[in-house]
């Protein structure tokens, strides 16, 4: 964190925020299935950080807009984040906000799927190539998605 983030931090002008990613991150990857088992550590860490006085959000793609349409009230979308809101109450990190479709601004971006852009475009080739030529056991249930669209 930036001397001046910490001055606004500490002035009480603006709380830097840690996004996390649902699936995958805090819970196992199981969508549409909704795990009510805590990834280890999550927890920990979510209120270690809130701790620290950091803004948490949570963020899923779980109610994107590519899996639901908006013409008026969608019960699985609503289910989908009571699920949420549930495990985090459940937890007592009533704090902890749900961020949806959006990217919003933050000091970090924790996510399982992540690759860190460090200035050299060469090494992300890399890491995706990986990733690409990994196993069906690396790669999750990327692949498994991928699987099951190609059988339809």
């Amino acid at each position: 964190m930036s001397e001046s983030e910490k001055k606004l931090m500490d002035a009480g002008v603006r709380k830097p925020t840690v996004i996390i990613d649902w699936d995958g991150t805090c819970v196992p990857s199981a969508w549409p299935e909704r795990p009510r088992k805590w990834l280890f550590g999550a927890r920990v860490a979510i209120r270690h950080f809130l701790a620290m006085g950091y803004e948490v959000k949570v963020h899923t793609v779980r109610t994107h807009s590519s899996n639901f349409t908006f013409d008026g009230p969608n019960e699985e979308r609503d289910n989908d984040l009571a699920y949420i809101r549930d495990m985090l109450d459940g937890e007592g990190l009533y704090d902890v906000g749900i961020v949806l479709d959006d990217k919003p601004p933050a000091i970090f971006y924790i996510d399982d799927r992540a690759i860190r852009f460090e200035g050299n475009w060469g090494s992300v080739i890399e890491k995706v190539n990986e990733v690409h030529n990994a196993g069906e056991e690396t790669k999750g249930d990327i692949t498994d998605v991928a699987q099951e669209v190609a059988v339809k």
